[in-house]
């Protein structure tokens, strides 16, 4: 059964947006209680579609919803549209010609991972996302992503159950077209070079109606150590004594450029922040936290 899309807010609380480029309200969004689990809403105009999840008190936090997919560079750029975040760095750095680079901003308003941003552009499109509905948003903790990636199942081993002799109904069996690889009109390196993964939507959904868990681009979650930890933690990479000069994050979901995928959704792997920027290409996928009374 296909999920109910809500688009009508109807909530005792109002909230104010303040995201507006002269700083003036431009509109109140309206938070909606009512929705089954696996409902897809949309919380303000320009939000990326969420999906509703059942309350739980495990992880100290409640979460509300969690994006249906991982977020994509139209869904970025349309925080950077609407005034509020920057350009992110990377499309400076790939397109530093000013000219180019608003040209490929506008093409980039495309359904692929947002694969290449920086954790202060992930923390400005996350006040972005919570001022306009009211909500928190956040990346998910480790452990609130096996959660909601298992749909509330943790005795699963994949999103969409044990399949693992047998994928073809999920991973494996995912026919991947041309045109979900890159867009049709990007012609070359120079266009596709922040295109990571695939188009989202690809892979199949979990119970709750949650994409892309496992076989597009690995995921962000908010677990870092510092390189002296990381390090330390790991007696094997002693010797390399550069990474201590790093911080580590925390990703999930492994796409399917390598077998990791096959190791499930415990399956957890790190990369380097270097400049503010993740250097593997990671993709976000926000939760929003029901505020505390």
């Amino acid at each position: 059964m296909k999920p109910m899309i809500l688009f009508v807010f109807v909530s005792m609380l109002p909230f104010q947006s303040a995201c507006s480029a002269n700083d003036e309200p431009s509109h109140k969004i309206y938070i909606d209680d009512g929705g089954a689990v696996g409902d897809e809403v949309r919380l303000c105009a320009a939000c990326p579609t969420f999906v509703k999840v059942p309350k739980s008190d495990k992880f100290g936090r409640t979460i509300k919803y969690v994006a249906a997919h991982e977020l994509t560079w139209a869904n970025y750029l349309a925080s950077v549209d609407d005034g509020a975040c920057p350009v992110p760095a990377s499309f400076v750095e790939a397109w530093p010609i000013e000219p180019v680079r608003e040209r490929m901003i506008s093409r980039y308003k495309i359904d692929w991972p947002a694969a290449y941003l920086s954790m202060s552009e992930i923390d400005c499109y996350s006040s972005w996302i919570g001022k306009e509905t009211g909500l928190t948003a956040s990346l998910p903790s480790p452990k609130e992503w096996e959660w909601f990636a298992s749909a509330g199942d943790q005795t699963l081993k994949f999103p969409w159950g044990e399949s693992y002799k047998n994928p073809p109904a999920a991973v494996d069996g995912v026919e991947i077209k041309v045109n979900d690889r890159w867009p049709a009109d990007f012609q070359g390196y120079g266009d596709r070079e922040l295109v990571s993964g695939v188009r989202v939507g690809i892979f199949p959904p979990n119970d709750w109606g949650l994409y892309d868990l496992i076989g597009n681009t690995p995921e962000l979650t908010t677990k870092t150590q510092t390189g002296e930890q990381y390090i330390s933690e790991r007696p094997k990479l002693s010797k390399f004594e550069a990474w201590k000069r790093y911080d580590w994050i925390l990703i999930k979901g492994a796409g399917t450029s390598f077998d990791y995928w096959r190791d499930g959704i415990t399956f957890e792997n790190w990369t380097y922040i270097d400049e503010g920027r993740p250097q593997a290409p990671t993709s976000v996928r926000l939760v929003l936290i029901e505020p505390e009374l």
